[in-house]
């Protein structure tokens, strides 16, 4: 039989408890806010309870319809709603016995929110963020029973959590770098032979005289020359951030 991951004793183990709880939304979406305010990528970042969900008796699982984004971007003068839906949070308390006869605790807590993007144009959400990260407590005694007072309540662990919650979408949500493989036209002229010498000096102005040489020579014609001279320019005005 598989056993779950988290049931699986690891060496000199003598204690586990695992509990699941729900994050404070309140304290997520004030932090969340101001992590993202603190970007100064948008123009405003307004926090706000929606009524559309305060008065419901039973918890809706569907996401809000257009007719709700509109009426709540209209009323709030913004672009854009970015609706806190969940945090869970998963809180696993290990204690180990080392060699020497101490008590070693630690504490994880895995947080995962879950946002909801909507803009009043669309009829279904832009996208879901759905992304989890860790927090890490650890502490070592002579007795695990002054180990288990010792360490931090559920309670308190749940207030750091949950501000934790909100900083951990925003990267999700603001342009930022990714490195990625770029590929060009290197041979099979003097042209792309230049410019491909001048690319590896970093000479990239040059390199795209080159290629701008080789695109006009051939502008009245359909062949490969031309579009791999047109390929290479296009990288080179990506390289510009064009």
């Amino acid at each position: 039989r598989i056993m779950p991951k988290d049931t699986i004793p690891r060496r000199y183990e003598y204690a586990r408890r695992v509990t699941y709880h729900n994050g404070n939304p309140v304290t997520t979406a004030e932090a969340f806010a101001e992590a993202l305010a603190e970007q100064n990528y948008f123009d405003a970042v307004i926090i706000c309870d929606s009524t559309f969900r305060a008065h419901d008796i039973l918890p809706r699982e569907e996401t809000l319809s257009k007719r709700e984004v509109q009426e709540l971007t209209s009323d709030l003068g913004v672009d854009m709603l970015i609706a806190l839906e969940n945090i869970q949070i998963k809180i696993t308390r290990l204690i180990s016995k080392t060699e020497g006869g101490r008590y070693w605790g630690t504490i994880d807590a895995k947080i995962q929110p879950l946002l909801t993007l909507y803009i009043p144009q669309r009829t279904l959400p832009l996208v879901q963020i759905n992304k989890s990260d860790s927090i890490f407590w650890e502490d070592s005694s002579i007795s695990h029973t002054r180990l288990n007072t010792q360490n931090i309540t559920d309670e308190d662990i749940l207030k750091e959590a949950s501000e934790y919650a909100g900083s951990i979408p925003v990267k999700y949500l603001l342009p930022h770098w990714t490195k990625g493989a770029r590929y060009y036209y290197s041979g099979g002229n003097s042209y792309l032979r230049d410019a491909a010498i001048m690319v590896k000096n970093e000479e990239w102005d040059n390199a795209y005289a080159r290629w701008k040489q080789l695109y006009d020579k051939n502008s009245k014609k359909k062949n490969k020359k031309r579009m791999f001279a047109a390929f290479n320019i296009a990288l080179y005005y990506e390289m510009k951030d064009s």
